[in-house]
């Protein structure tokens, strides 16, 4: 089920350990009980002598016999990529620019990944919401957000999105706009400029004439 990973350094095993919970998570039932048993040895088995002594280490006086899997994911996960300062994620967070041609879409996944370090626990969507608001680079979407009296942060996100996509699509068509507007008179049967300025021509020569 679980083969021999590339770890042998110690350094990688944390990003090993999701691909474990989910082996373990997606056995048949009738086997759960058995494998919760063996979830330790089998997971140092694929991870190697050197991750295995640096367990060992981590989880000293106690044993690995005496140590459950999940304080032994603990303790390799927050030595390999201990959890960053809540205080510089708060600083980052709260920095965060929409930068110009940067999606909407784009920008608030990168505050919210920001925000998973900043422990902002059941306010990270109404964080997200104030900082979309203060730092989103198009003066319209900003405008339409402040003039919501009761502004929550699905109803911030559906109207940036919709004034991002409807941007777009007006420059699409501003764009086309020549072609769009000879497809139209051509339709509707009425002339297009360049035929009125062919008549207006050929009216003038024959007076002329």
């Amino acid at each position: 089920m679980l083969r021999k990973t590339a770890c042998e350094d110690g350094k990688d095993c944390d990003r090993f350990i999701p691909y474990v919970q989910f082996a373990f998570r997606e056995v048949p039932q009738e086997t759960i009980g058995y494998l919760r048993d063996k979830q330790t040895s089998m997971f140092l088995a694929v991870c190697g002598s050197t991750s295995f002594e640096l367990a060992k280490s981590l989880v000293q006086p106690d044993t690995l016999a005496d140590t459950s899997f999940t304080d032994i994911l603990g303790a390799l996960k927050n030595h390999n990529a201990p959890e960053p300062s809540p205080i510089i994620q708060r600083f980052k967070f709260n920095s965060k620019k929409h930068h110009a041609g940067e999606s909407i879409a784009t920008y608030i996944a990168a505050l919210r990944a920001i925000g998973e370090h900043c422990q902002f626990g059941p306010t990270l969507n109404d964080m997200i919401m104030d900082r979309l608001v203060c730092g989103v680079n198009d003066r319209a979407i900003q405008r339409r957000l402040l003039q919501e009296s009761k502004l929550d942060y699905k109803t911030a996100y559906d109207i940036a999105i919709a004034i991002e996509s409807a941007s777009k699509n007006a420059l699409d068509l501003f764009a086309g706009g020549t072609t769009t507007t000879h497809v139209k008179n051509f339709c509707s049967g009425l002339p297009s400029h360049s035929h009125k300025q062919h008549s207006s021509q050929t009216t003038n020569t024959t007076t002329q004439s």
